[in-house]
């Protein structure tokens, strides 16, 4: 949520990688798994791509924490 809408500062990213543009069909499963889908999606990364849209595209923007607020 942006600051100017209530949000509060809760932890620094730098940023590692320029943006990309990604299909759903070809992300790897790593991501998935780091994204958190293996517990918003049970029934697996074949589920969630089918559910998404294999043609799907998403932006991917890779980042380490710097800082926890």
């Amino acid at each position: 949520k942006s600051p100017r809408n209530g949000g509060k500062k809760v932890a620094t990213i730098r940023i590692t990688r320029a943006p990309y543009q990604e299909r759903i069909l070809d992300m790897p499963d790593d991501h998935f798994e780091r994204e958190g889908g293996r517990f918003l999606w049970p029934g697996g990364i074949t589920e969630f791509k089918i559910m998404m849209g294999l043609d799907k595209v998403s932006w991917v923007i890779e980042f380490e924490l710097v800082e926890v607020k």
